[in-house]
């Protein structure tokens, strides 16, 4: 069955979209360990969390165990009203599109509010909007509704406590939004043969398959390589089955190439 998970946002997302990264890390491709700078990020993100954690004077923690046995507790600490509940494991089984899946979410609090109890996770981004950080967004999306598919009942309100320390309210859409896009993440996943996406500075830097792609990218020639060709348009020429230097050559002249129609946004090549 396949696994969904609200990681899988942050795999599409960051350092920036890209289709192929959700197939390489589904075939258990290997991808360049952590550097130095992620470490630091890493480290400075579970800070922040503890620090939020050591707020609360008293919490469940089900941190230890497998995911089933955390899974169980999380409902058992739910039905008796437990006041916090760290790192609860939240699942269930979904029909997407007609393929079954397994969706799960760890979110970082569960507390109770009333009869009901908030949704938050701990972020060190500052900035929590659709365009700076959608994929927290939708990760707080699945979790509120993986709540109300577990519960029966919507959360009280979904919340992350961002890298300002303030708390920031994430509005529930009864997890259109990331069902949405999980939809996508499944055909990804379930891909019979590799995605095309094409390379980019800012786009792959950050990557942990950049040495896996570039190294590629150089030498069949891909035309996203050629300066000024970036992701929606290096996408029109692969509609056009351009995909190599030599191929725009033989293709364009200037006059024709200064004529070439590209899309202002890569879901129009897409659709």
């Amino acid at each position: 069955m396949l696994r969904l998970t609200a990681s899988d946002f942050y795999a599409y997302s960051r350092p920036s979209k890209c289709e192929l990264r959700i197939y390489l890390k589904e075939i258990g491709e290997e991808g360049s360990p952590p550097g130095p700078y992620d470490q630091v990020l890493f480290k400075l993100g579970k800070r922040h969390e503890v620090s939020h954690l050591a707020t609360f004077p008293e919490y469940e923690d089900l941190r230890e165990g497998s995911l089933e046995d955390r899974k169980e507790r999380t409902k058992e600490a739910l039905k008796h009203g437990a006041s916090v509940i760290y790192q609860a494991v939240l699942k269930t089984i979904y029909e997407l599109d007609g393929r079954k899946c397994e969706i799960l979410g760890e979110p970082d609090f569960l507390i109770r509010q009333q009869d009901g109890y908030i949704v938050r996770d701990s972020k060190i981004s500052r900035r929590i909007t659709e365009n700076d950080h959608a994929e927290i967004l939708r990760q707080l999306e699945i979790y509120g509704w993986l709540y109300d598919q577990t519960t029966g009942k919507s959360p009280f309100a979904l919340q992350v406590h961002a890298g300002t320390g303030d708390i920031v309210e994430v509005p529930y859409d009864g997890g259109s939004a990331a069902l949405q896009l999980f939809k996508q993440i499944a055909s990804l996943k379930t891909a019979e043969s590799e995605i095309y996406s094409p390379v980019g500075w800012s786009k792959c830097g950050g990557c942990t398959f950049h040495s896996y792609c570039w190294p590629r990218a150089k030498a069949n020639r891909d035309v996203a390589l050629v300066p000024g060709v970036d992701q929606n348009l290096a996408m029109a020429f692969k509609a056009q089955e351009i995909t190599t230097i030599e191929e725009l050559l033989r293709r364009f002249d200037e006059d024709s190439l200064s004529e070439f129609k590209r899309p202002c946004d890569i879901r129009d090549v897409l659709k």
